[in-house]
């Protein structure tokens, strides 16, 4: 019966059209239309109440979880070592990557994909808003931007651990295409793990999600493919993988228990 949805949607949703705010341009105006409604990037990144609608006044954009992916929160609760300026939210939105956050794998590499029909103009205008979340992002010039991403990566370097079964299994696996320094380019980007956003995450999930399938279907030509190591490793193997990982590249971080990778793995 679908008339109970009336009554949900009575209660639950907002009606009428987008009111602009003038306390914005015309362009973050746009963004917030199109993020809002069109793009509905708060039915992934706010998490919902017992009744299933989205927590806007209380939580807004501050991460939940879809399929058993992390969508991360897009204010200043994100994880990432790195702020979002609006120019990563474009670079992430228009080729699928940030060289300052990471890669879209799982569902939100079918958004980046679609997205593709979509202007410059109005991935710019998204972009502009999404980054008004986060007040801090605009706090930092290109140049002092550049230099924490620098001590970022140097940081973590210097924390590593002593090489074991764990690190050498990350070399064999991992190691060609998410090599240190200047080593040659297999496929895709290869961007230095320390500032990957889901290695700071409070979640091992997307992680271990990518590390279990892979990317068959990256959402640009340009990122390249990773395959699956599902069936290729062990349980054991995966659990010891991501924890040296998060160890080795946030070191600043607390520890993702096994308990907490095995669960993702069911």
């Amino acid at each position: 019966m679908r008339w109970p949805l009336s009554i949900w949607n009575a209660v639950m949703t907002e009606s009428g059209p987008y009111v602009a705010n003038r306390e914005f341009d015309a362009e973050w105006n746009r963004g917030a239309y199109l993020v809002q409604g069109l793009g509905h990037c708060g039915a992934c990144h706010t998490p919902r109440n017992l009744m299933g609608a989205e927590q806007k006044n209380t939580a807004y954009m501050q991460g939940a979880f879809v399929d058993g992916w992390q969508a991360p929160a897009l204010t200043g609760f994100n994880a990432s070592p790195m702020p979002w300026r609006a120019q990563d939210f474009f670079n992430y939105l228009r080729h699928g990557f940030s060289g300052f956050h990471g890669t879209a794998s799982g569902p939100m590499a079918q958004v980046v994909r679609n997205l593709q029909t979509v202007s410059d103009d109005d991935v710019k205008a998204m972009s502009v808003y999404l980054a008004s979340l986060n007040p801090n992002a605009a706090a930092l010039d290109d140049a002092d931007f550049g230099a924490r991403a620098i001590a970022v990566v140097t940081q973590a370097a210097e924390k590593a651990p002593l090489p074991d079964v764990a690190a050498r299994q990350f070399a064999g696996s991992c190691g060609a295409c998410h090599h240190e320094g200047d080593g040659p380019q297999l496929l895709g980007v290869n961007q230095p793990l320390a500032l990957n956003s889901n290695l700071h995450s409070d979640t091992p999930a997307n992680l271990v999600k990518v590390i279990l399938h892979g990317v068959q279907q990256p959402a640009s030509r340009d990122i390249g493919f990773m395959p699956a190591f599902e069936h290729a490793l062990s349980q054991q193997q995966i659990i010891s993988l991501v924890q040296w990982m998060r160890q080795r590249y946030a070191p600043g971080k607390p520890a993702w228990t096994t308990d907490q990778i095995r669960q993702v793995m069911e």
